[in-house]
């Protein structure tokens, strides 16, 4: 079925990143920052699916269990179909995993063992049961954005506990592999729509604009790097540029070194310091 034959079109509900605009838990605020990046990365693929291809995409949702703190970051609703999508941004290499043991490249790389994907898949499948409606999910996926940006993930070799994870650049087509062309069941949406962490912020049917979004969200110092040289960014610099932001639950994300991270101009404005 192709894009003029749908007969409907996708909702796009919540904000991506929202649960990185404060995040006092996480390891520290230039952390938040990439992680936000990766999440408004990956609403920019899922947004556009909502009119192209009829999905209906949920950003930020807490996951319904009395006093934790964990998030989702994305959900894609077709039919009776839920996917649930985690969100990661990790330092250029080639992540794999032997033996139990996950690196990057040759060094050990222990963020990548996060359980919330599949505690995450277990508890939303027994909260719509317990509304009656009768769901089908999928293995969740991962979708992995490097942090700088010329760099390149790998994911290939990796393997994560009861998810999937996928290059963010191909996450589109994962998800039409996986979703069926129908429009989202409004039971399932409206259940899932009381979870997500701000209704009053919903986000419209179209692509997201990452760079206003982004920029919008920023608060801080940081410095931004034109043409080589790095500035401390003022509001001139600001204008424009984006903020980062984080992940499912915990940041699964290393702390940023000594040195301050710079902001790359560029569109997505990604970190090209050694944070992740």
């Amino acid at each position: 079925m192709g894009r003029r034959d749908l007969t409907w079109s996708g909702e796009v509900l919540g904000t991506a990143g929202g649960g990185l605009s404060n995040a006092t838990w996480a390891v520290n605020e230039q952390v938040a920052k990439v992680g936000r990046i990766g999440e408004l990365r990956t609403a920019e693929v899922l947004d556009p699916l909502a009119s192209s291809d009829g999905f209906t995409i949920l950003h930020d949702l807490r996951i319904p269990i009395p006093g934790f703190t964990a998030n989702i970051d994305h959900v894609v609703v077709a039919g009776f179909d839920v996917l649930l999508i985690d969100t990661k941004a990790w330092k250029a290499g080639r992540y794999w995993t032997f033996a139990g043991t996950t690196r990057r490249g040759l060094r050990r790389f222990a963020h990548a063992a996060t359980k919330t994907p599949g505690m995450a898949h277990d508890t939303i499948l027994r909260f719509l049961d317990g509304r009656g409606i009768h769901a089908s999910l999928p293995q969740p996926l991962v979708a992995v954005w490097p942090s700088s940006r010329d760099g390149k993930v790998s994911v290939g070799w990796l393997k994560m506990d009861r998810c999937r994870p996928i290059v963010g650049a191909a996450l589109a087509s994962r998800v039409r592999r996986l979703m069926p062309r129908k429009p989202a069941s409004p039971a399932v949406v409206a259940a899932l729509r009381d979870l997500i962490n701000d209704p009053g912020l919903t986000a419209p049917a179209r692509p997201l604009n990452t760079r206003s979004a982004m920029a919008a969200a920023r608060s801080g110092p940081v410095r931004v790097v034109f043409g080589g040289e790095s500035t401390p960014a003022t509001a001139e610099t600001n204008s424009g540029l984006p903020a980062g932001s984080g992940s499912f639950a915990e940041l699964d994300d290393e702390p940023f070194g000594p040195a301050a991270p710079t902001l790359d101009a560029h569109p997505l404005g990604v970190f090209d310091g050694d944070e992740l």
